[in-house]
């Protein structure tokens, strides 16, 4: 969340800097100032996340009951992630 406050703050002009973007926050809120809008942020990528591994351990089951194999190879691995991250 650090990240998607400072990216935000920068994106929308609100600090000149990256540094002086730290700096204010810093000074003004303290720690607790780069998770602003954590909740939001969590709401959005928790369900996003939860799919994104339920279709690539399906995804995975079934290729491996198709080859037989007890392993995917790397680039049978990054097609179901890619696939996964799609549904």
């Amino acid at each position: 969340v650090p990240q998607e406050v400072l990216k935000q703050r920068l994106v929308t002009g609100i600090y000149p800097s990256f540094g002086e973007a730290v700096r204010r926050i810093w000074t003004a809120q303290g720690p607790s100032g780069f998770y602003a809008g954590w909740l939001p942020t969590v709401s959005r990528n928790v369900p996003f996340v939860a799919a994104t591994f339920t279709a690539f351990a399906a995804l995975e089951a079934r290729a491996l009951r198709a080859s037989g194999e007890e392993r995917l190879r790397p680039s049978e691995s990054v097609a179901i992630g890619m696939s996964s991250a799609v549904l």
